[in-house]
């Protein structure tokens, strides 16, 4: 089954509209909390539990604007994200983030890794000033990928100042093309320094 519901410009970060937070306070009054017995805790949702929790449902759908509705959507099924998606955004020629002790992502100047330069990011603070040896990297990345249990922010100017993104994973490596999504493409080719950071436990994987 295909839903044609774009999802990219609902983050993390991004503020959540009058109308969800309103559905969100419904949701939360009507939640029954339960305890599950040891045998149970991993149970499987039934789809009424899951509606119980769904932030569409309690929306007014007479009076629900389209921009709700999908940001309803996409919050509800945000929790399935990790289970369901396989799809991990990283072009075909691309090569997997390595796996290596302190390896945190990597980005590239070529949105499909066609080409041009490769730079390996590690947990720490990298900035790209002019007459430094980081400087041909400086406003010329297309796509980055993060590695597992990891988190990268990047910032438009040196010194880790200017606007700022971060590209944060959880389960699984992913890769983002910088043009190809609106809420990160005034970024593309508009990085000047870079912080990563991981969580052990994950990212040793």
């Amino acid at each position: 089954m295909f839903l044609n519901v774009n999802c990219t410009s609902i983050t993390y970060d991004s503020k959540p509209s009058a109308a969800i937070l309103e559905a969100s306070k419904k949701a939360e009054a009507e939640k029954v909390v339960k305890v599950p017995s040891e045998s149970k805790a991993d149970k499987v949702p039934t789809i009424e539990e899951s509606k119980t929790n769904s932030l569409l449902s309690k929306l007014d759908k007479d009076k629900a604007t389209e921009e709700e509705l999908t940001e309803a959507f996409c919050r509800d099924i945000d929790a399935y994200s990790f289970d369901f998606n396989t799809d991990t955004g990283k072009p075909p020629r691309c090569e997997d983030v390595p796996r290596t002790p302190g390896v945190c992502g990597v980005i590239h100047d070529s949105a499909d890794c066609s080409g041009g330069w490769k730079l390996i990011i590690t947990e720490g603070s990298i900035s790209f000033p002019y007459f430094s040896g980081y400087w041909k990297y400086r406003n010329d990345a297309d796509l980055i990928g993060v590695r597992a249990g990891c988190t990268l922010t990047a910032f438009s100017s040196t010194g880790f100042s200017g606007k700022r993104e971060a590209f944060k994973t959880e389960a699984n490596d992913v890769w983002w093309v910088l043009s190809e999504y609106s809420a990160y493409r005034h970024m593309d080719e508009d990085i000047e320094s870079i912080q990563c950071i991981c969580n052990k436990g994950k990212s040793s994987k």
